[in-house]
């Protein structure tokens, strides 16, 4: 919360499995997105299965405001964008286009780390 108070553009959520980082995200991108805050916030997640997730359970709020990046196209009709880290990653002419178009586009990005408790 410390990050949100100075105003940084980019925070990393990690919590161990099962205490709510996708229901922690979604508070918080939801108050930034109502408030007006932030217009496009990027969700990253490191699995297909924790966007799919994500897409039908905690963020299924913001309806057709969401979208989901794939191959690397970035529809700017959206206000919230979940991507998979390996989608948006790579050195080829392409992914740096995107990472680009992703930088001068997307106010806010929030990153769900899969983190295990051992």
């Amino acid at each position: 919360m410390e990050a949100i108070a100075n105003k940084q553009n980019r925070i990393l959520l990690v919590m161990a499995t099962g205490t709510g980082k996708t229901y922690t995200a979604f508070q918080i991108i939801h108050r930034l997105w109502k408030s007006g805050t932030k217009k496009r916030i990027l969700f990253l997640a490191d699995r297909n299965s924790l966007i799919d997730q994500t897409r039908k359970g905690d963020f299924k709020y913001f309806k057709d405001k969401m979208t989901v990046v794939k191959h690397r196209q970035i529809d700017k009709s959206y206000e919230i964008y979940l991507a998979l880290y390996q989608g948006l990653s790579g050195s080829d002419e392409e992914a740096k286009k995107t990472k680009m178009v992703l930088k001068s586009k997307i106010e806010f990005t929030i990153e769900r780390i899969l983190t295990e408790v051992l």
